[in-house]
């Protein structure tokens, strides 16, 4: 059915009306056959019945000849007589030959006894010898047709007829009317037919033009519409949107159609809108945050390099410091185990008190000039040691503003992974740098606490350092006034011999408890310098580490900002 398929709508209904057409002459055709049939068969019946009659004259004459009433040949005569009379349609009659072909009985006298069993019709048809054919097809005789003028000069024209045997008398009977009559009643109610189909054939074609061009001025208006709509215009209307056929019903649908697809591509651009305004927020969103980190995260980025600096510049003069009291505590080493050889030289001069008197107040002046010096250095370091805790206070100031400002940029490093997560896909790479500064910020803190915890542990040396600075410029302030009370007793010296052992004994244990204080001293400036330079170390580290940051949060703001 592929060909109707590229038939327009107009075509299609013409088809239609053509197969219709051909359907209703195809039917009057043959119901006009069937009438023509049923008139012949009628015309035909009729003949068979006169001659049927005339025979069943013939069997009722041949029964009384039977009966004795009649003779045979008054019995034919009769029947003769009969059958020539028998005239109907005023025009037509009956007649009878004999199998051989000569004249029974006839209209005409004149054709009585005459052999015509040679007669032809215009066509060259026997007409007799069809005659006898058809009587004696069967007991009822039968059918034979052949041309025959009305009139002496009149064209022949068809005549229909019967014929039948009369049986025991060796004569065949038969009759026959004209058609042309028949035709012609035919003809004239086939033209009253055909004109009838005609003029409904007339209206059909009008009543499907009509509607051919109703349907397809509907269908071209629906189907620009859908050109329309496929091209993406879905301002034009439906048409006969308001039509009650199915047409209506496709032109509502399509209605709907193109309503539901306007307002698809209404909601698209709106969609595209706020696709663009929400683009366009987020971009100016991930700028506002950049401006915001920049702000917060440079000046924290100055402060940890400047004070990175600042550490690294303590951590240098403490190093000095720590070197500066090493070598103050090992000139006091040098002193201390100078004051115990004095001692021990006292109390050997003490056991020889008696014979070297002398000697005892030189050595005695000189002890006092050793104390005196002594407690200088005792001074001196004490001032170097106080100098060490100042230091070290100022060191442990420093880390807590380093602690301060790690545990600032790590919750800043935590804001900004919580923001790159806000921003998505656009903020992974702000993620990664947040993450990076947030490893540093944890190992600045590391750092500082592991430096805090070493400037603690100096702070503690230094602070006993201290306490023993002062004990020994206690204990040498003792010897000095114990060196005094020699120099002013010198003339009882020989009394109070034992005395001065025992307090020489006292001075030797002070020396070697002082000279065991500043061996601690000494220790506890190594360490000072052991963390001076770790201090230093870190500081270094810090100040590189504060540079990558600086190079990080300089690129992760161009990509931020580029969106």
């Amino acid at each position: 059915m592929s060909l109707f398929k590229n038939l327009s709508i107009s075509a299609k209904l013409g088809v239609i009306i053509g197969v219709l057409v051909l359907t209703m002459a195809l039917g009057v055709g043959l119901t006009l056959s069937n009438m023509h049939g049923a008139m012949l068969a009628e015309r035909l019946a009729k003949v068979k019945a006169l001659t049927e009659a005339s025979v069943n004259v013939a069997l009722a004459l041949q029964k009384r000849v039977a009966a004795g009433e009649l003779t045979e040949q008054q019995a034919k005569e009769s029947w003769r007589t009969t059958t020539s009379s028998m005239v109907y349609e005023k025009v037509e009659y009956l007649f009878a030959w004999t199998l051989e072909g000569d004249n029974v009985a006839h209209i005409r006298p004149d054709m009585q006894g005459k052999n015509l069993w040679g007669l032809q019709d215009s066509n060259g048809t026997f007409v007799l010898r069809e005659m006898r054919r058809a009587a004696e097809s069967g007991a009822g005789g039968g059918r034979f047709d052949y041309l025959w003028p009305k009139t002496k000069d009149a064209e022949p024209i068809n005549k229909i007829s019967w014929g039948m045997l009369v049986p025991g008398w060796n004569i065949m009977v038969g009759t026959g009317v004209y058609t042309d009559d028949l035709d012609a009643a035919f003809m004239d109610k086939a033209l009253h037919v055909a004109a009838l189909m005609g003029v409904l054939v007339l209206i059909g074609i009008g009543i499907a033009v009509v509607i051919s061009r109703d349907v397809s001025r509907s269908m071209r208006g629906v189907s620009g519409v859908m050109e329309a709509m496929a091209a993406g215009d879905l301002s034009r209307a439906v048409p006969d949107r308001e039509r009650k056929d199915e047409i209506g019903r496709i032109s509502r649908s399509l209605e709907v159609l193109r309503s539901a697809a306007a307002e698809t591509e209404q909601l698209r651009a709106e969609q595209e809108r706020m696709k663009a305004a929400a683009a366009q927020a987020r971009q100016d969103d991930l700028r506002r945050i950049a401006d915001q980190f920049q702000a917060t995260i440079e000046g924290v980025v100055v402060q940890v390099s400047s004070t990175s600096q600042a550490v690294r510049q303590g951590a240098t003069e403490m190093a000095s410091v720590s070197s500066l009291t090493r070598d103050q505590a090992r000139q006091a080493t040098g002193a201390t185990q100078d004051a115990a050889n004095n001692v021990q030289t006292v109390a050997a001069a003490a056991e020889e008190l008696t014979v070297s008197i002398q000697e005892i107040g030189r050595q005695t002046g000189n002890a006092r000039d050793i104390s005196q010096e002594a407690v200088t250095a005792a001074d001196r370091s004490s001032t170097t040691i106080q100098g060490l805790v100042s230091a070290a206070e100022e060191i442990g100031n420093v880390l807590n503003l380093i602690a301060d400002i790690a545990a600032q940029t790590n919750l800043l490093a935590l804001n900004a992974t919580i923001e790159a997560a806000r921003a998505g896909e656009m903020g992974k790479g702000f993620a990664v740098v947040a993450s990076e500064v947030k490893n540093l910020a944890s190992q600045t803190a590391k750092a500082t606490d592991e430096i805090k915890s070493h400037i603690d542990g100096i702070r503690g040396a230094v602070g006993e350092a201290a306490g023993e600075m002062s004990h020994i410029r206690e204990i040498i302030g003792s010897v000095s006034e114990s060196a005094t009370a020699i120099s002013a007793a010198i003339e009882e010296q020989s009394a109070a011999t034992q005395e001065i052992v025992r307090n020489v004994q006292q001075v030797s244990s002070g020396t070697q408890q002082i000279s065991g204080n500043i061996g601690q001293v000494s220790e506890a400036a190594n360490q000072a310098g052991t963390v001076s330079e770790r201090l230093l170390d870190a500081a270094n580290d810090l100040s590189t580490n504060s540079q990558t940051l600086q190079a990080k949060v300089a690129e992760f703001l161009r990509s931020l900002r580029a969106g």
